[in-house]
């Protein structure tokens, strides 16, 4: 980005400073007194500064994380002077580090701007961690996470990880919080700790078939995948944030999917509850061919996008009917043929499924309100009785068919078909 100011200190105490701006550039436009325009000076003074080291670049150029945290870090601008020669400023912080770099730098080059219209109210954010007790914000900045409403955590041993809820670099500079350093031999002895693999920081959790790192940053959630010497990393965005103050929990929950458990089996039929985490996941069964798909969730295979898993009745017959069709188990055709233009049910389908039943709402509960909880108001809201649930029932040719649903095997797991 090209520099469009020239930034000199004229003074520096404590909290604020004066700094004398100038145009170096056509299209620097105004020096605006904005939050978000300070910031940035701020922060590009020099490369060693605790800004830079709070903040990731890539959220001083997100109109919506500056128009919602700027002012945590400014506490006022006000132009001094304005004249052609240059403009004067005064920039006071909410906190004195957050300026203390200007001791030994005094003059730098600029690409600030004003990214947003307006920036909201903020809580001051401390530059550091503070022992739980001796910051007013510590306790707020664990977060706890039930674990259906991550698909990472699913299959973890516990019941409740509490996650901390701000950016990675954070961890960095905070000297309170001390992350295990955990090898193959130790995964079990820490889950839910808050761990360190190679550069990788968050909480210990059990998956399926290895283990995984999850947190939530400031900008997405992360989930890094420790599988013996190999480490995937992954990222989905959540939303812009930057401490759990800000953090929306119903949003992060708008990525969850619903929770199948419970299953009663008798004879050749099939009972399941369905837990509903977010307002908006409808389940809808429509056909057999949908009721099908349920049943054959459990069984796919994270890696093997040809075969269902091996081993059981139900994959077993409907690997069989995949060999003899040429079809993979992510085909949709798998389900549906096409008789004279219409979408029919396929033999595989009419084979296993007899009927199927659907009851919303089996429960009769609404949604709790999440908003604005404290994590121990949340902590009493982690239970499947306090969310709403549906019931569906299946019944199936040939009772083997139902054999590997027992709990300790695949249930629970996700069905995302809304």
């Amino acid at each position: 980005m090209a520099k469009l100011f020239k930034v000199q200190v004229q003074s520096h105490a404590s909290h604020a400073a004066e700094l004398k701006i100038t145009s170096i550039h056509p299209d620097s436009g105004d020096v605006i007194a904005s939050a978000g325009f300070a910031l940035m000076l701020l922060y590009e003074a020099n490369e060693d500064n605790e800004l830079a080291e709070t903040i990731d670049f890539e959220l001083l150029m997100n109109e919506n994380w500056m128009s919602e945290n700027a002012r945590g870090f400014i506490e006022s601008v006000e132009i001094l002077d304005r004249k052609k020669t240059g403009t004067t400023i005064r920039i006071e912080a909410t906190d004195p580090k957050w300026i203390s770099h200007l001791e030994e730098t005094k003059k730098w080059k600029s690409t600030a701007f004003s990214i947003a219209e307006a920036y909201e109210e903020s809580l001051p954010y401390a530059p550091k961690i503070q022992a739980e007790g001796s910051d007013p914000y510590a306790k707020s900045r664990l977060l706890p996470i039930w674990k259906y409403f991550a698909l990472e955590l699913l299959h973890g041993k516990k019941e409740i990880y509490w996650v901390n809820i701000f950016n990675k670099k954070a961890y960095i500079v905070d000297k309170s919080i001390d992350p295990v350093e955990v090898s193959d031999s130790s995964l079990e002895a820490n889950e839910g700790k808050f761990v360190k693999i190679g550069t990788d920081i968050g909480v210990l959790h059990k998956r399926k078939d290895d283990w995984g790192i999850f947190n939530i940053e400031g900008a997405n959630t992360e989930s890094t995948y420790a599988n013996g010497d190999k480490i995937e990393f992954i990222k989905f965005d959540i939303k812009n944030r930057f401490t759990y103050k800000n953090f929306e929990l119903s949003h992060f929950l708008s990525f969850s999917q619903c929770i199948v458990f419970n299953p009663v089996v008798s004879d050749n039929t099939i009972e399941l509850q369905v837990l509903h985490i977010h307002r908006e996941q409808v389940v809808l069964i429509p056909t057999k061919a949908h009721a099908l798909q349920l049943l054959m969730r459990p069984f796919h295979e994270q890696f093997n996008r040809g075969r269902f898993r091996k081993g059981f009745p139900l994959p077993d017959f409907a690997n069989a009917y995949l060999d003899k069709k040429g079809k993979e188990m992510y085909d949709w055709t798998m389900y549906l043929d096409v008789v004279d233009g219409q979408k029919v049910p396929t033999e595989l389908v009419n084979d296993i499924i007899v009927d199927f039943s659907l009851e919303v709402n089996s429960n009769g509960v609404s949604f709790p309100d999440v908003k604005d909880l404290s994590p121990s108001e949340l902590l009493n809201i982690y239970s499947f009785e306090k969310w709403p649930q549906s019931k569906i029932k299946i019944t199936v040719s040939n009772p083997d068919f139902l054999k590997g649903f027992e709990k300790s095997l695949i249930i629970p797991f996700v069905f995302n078909y809304l």
